[in-house]
């Protein structure tokens, strides 16, 4: 994926409402039907909804609600 796009799709997330936090490690993640938490190093998140854009590492941070994707890497 090119700079550009990336870019892109972190400008709208942000103009749609959405709170990025990169390079963070999730240490704890509790998914109910309409809340989630996310404990990070310093600090916990309570939201709605969750999108994970985690490329490769995505399930390590699925395994932390016990779910696995079917994800082939190219």
């Amino acid at each position: 994926m090119s700079i550009e796009a990336i870019r892109a799709y972190r400008e709208l997330a942000i103009q749609y409402g959405a709170d990025l936090f990169v390079n963070e490690v999730v240490e704890r993640m509790d998914i109910q039907s309409n809340h989630v938490t996310i404990a990070l190093k310093d600090k916990h998140l309570h939201g709605s909804q969750l999108i994970i854009t985690a490329g490769k590492g995505t399930n390590e941070i699925t395994a932390l609600f016990d779910q696995e994707l079917p994800l082939t890497p190219t």
